[in-house]
Formats: C-alpha cells, structure tokens, sequence
C-alpha cells in the first residue's frame, strides 16, 4: 500500500515539476520577443536620427526643401520626406529595421534649427550640482 502512495507522490512532484518548466520556458519566450522588439526600436530610431542628419546636412548646402531621399545604414534604411513652409524646413525620416519602425520629425529654420538630441526632449537646464558624501569627484 506504502508503495503505492510513494509512486503517486513521485508523479504528482514530476507533473508539478514539468508544470513550472513549461510555464518558465513560456515566459522567457514573451521576455525574448519583448527584448528583441525593444532593441529593434532603438536600431530603428537610430537610423531614423541619421536620416535627419542627412537631410540637414543637404538642406545646409541646398537651401531648398520639397525633395525625398533614401539611404541605407549598415543596420536599416530610412526615407526622409521634407516639405517647406514659411520659416524653413520641415523634415520627416522613418527609420526601419527588421519589422521595426520609427518617426522623426523636425523644423530647420532659415535662421538656425532647432533640433535638439532626442535625448533631451526639449531644453537642457543644468541647475545645482549636487555632490553626495560618497561619490567620487569629477
């Protein structure tokens, strides 16, 4: 009878083992797929930013807006569309790798640009440095 028992604990504790692995290997599968489209998106951004360089650097030389222009970095391509208006440029480039897409847009002005890094959405203040007790110094 004990031997019974024992052959029934052993196949719950193997099922329940099985149970746990099947469930770990699906939810390392989603952490996958989200990591590999979170860096797709990044790639992608950054091609996207070298579009916009491309089309600044042209727009500097050309002083016209209204053309498209195509390139191809060595991780994706990107399209840049520009089109003017009454203060300078208006430049869009999407950005494309593998499956993933992104859009950036900015305005040149005639009189400079304001383009600033993706990074610092909007204006860069510095104001008190602060130096914790620990923390090497600069």
């Amino acid at each position: 009878m004990r031997k019974g028992y024992v052959l029934i604990g052993v196949l719950v504790i193997s099922l329940l083992l099985s149970l746990g692995a099947i469930t770990s290997m699906s939810v390392l599968r989603k952490e996958t797929r989200t990591t590999e489209n979170i860096l797709g998106g990044e790639k992608a951004l950054e091609v996207a930013r070298s579009g916009v360089e491309v089309a600044i650097t042209k727009y500097k030389k050309e002083k016209t807006c209204g053309w498209t222009l195509e390139g191809n970095e060595s991780e994706g391509s990107y399209i840049v569309k520009t089109e003017s208006f009454e203060k300078g440029c208006k430049i869009t480039s999407i950005g494309t790798y593998k499956d993933s897409k992104r859009v950036v847009k900015v305005i040149v002005e005639k009189g400079g640009s304001n383009y600033k890094p993706f990074v610092a959405k909007g204006d860069l203040s510095i104001g008190r440095v602060i130096q914790m007790p620990h923390a090497s110094k600069w």
